[in-house]
């Protein structure tokens, strides 16, 4: 939402961190998934980032994300947090051991 906010300027990651006060590595992971999916991409400067949907239909689901966010903040953490697990994911996640390896 930081960065849906900010109307596609970049925002540094440190900032990000600061304001929803979780972890380098917390942070960092949610900035890798965000690009992965598309919505965000790297700014110009070093260690910034902006939204930046890559489909119409992102950027849609960002808004009504967005709007639900503000009209009924509860009722959407509540969600987030009551999601069931991804059975899959559970299972390949009890074949690993250590964290991943990082890219050199």
């Amino acid at each position: 939402m930081r960065l849906f906010e900010a109307d596609g300027k970049p925002v540094a990651g440190f900032e990000l961190q600061r304001t929803t006060h979780v972890s380098a590595k917390v942070m960092e992971q949610a900035l890798a998934d965000l690009m992965a999916a598309s919505l965000v991409v790297t700014g110009d400067a070093e260690a910034t980032y902006r939204y930046a949907p890559g489909s119409r239909d992102a950027a849609e689901a960002t808004e009504a994300l967005a709007t639900l966010y503000h009209q009924r903040p509860v009722t959407l953490v509540k969600l987030v947090y009551t999601q069931p697990p991804n059975p899959v994911v559970l299972f390949s996640d009890a074949f690993r051991i250590g964290d991943k390896p990082k890219d050199d």
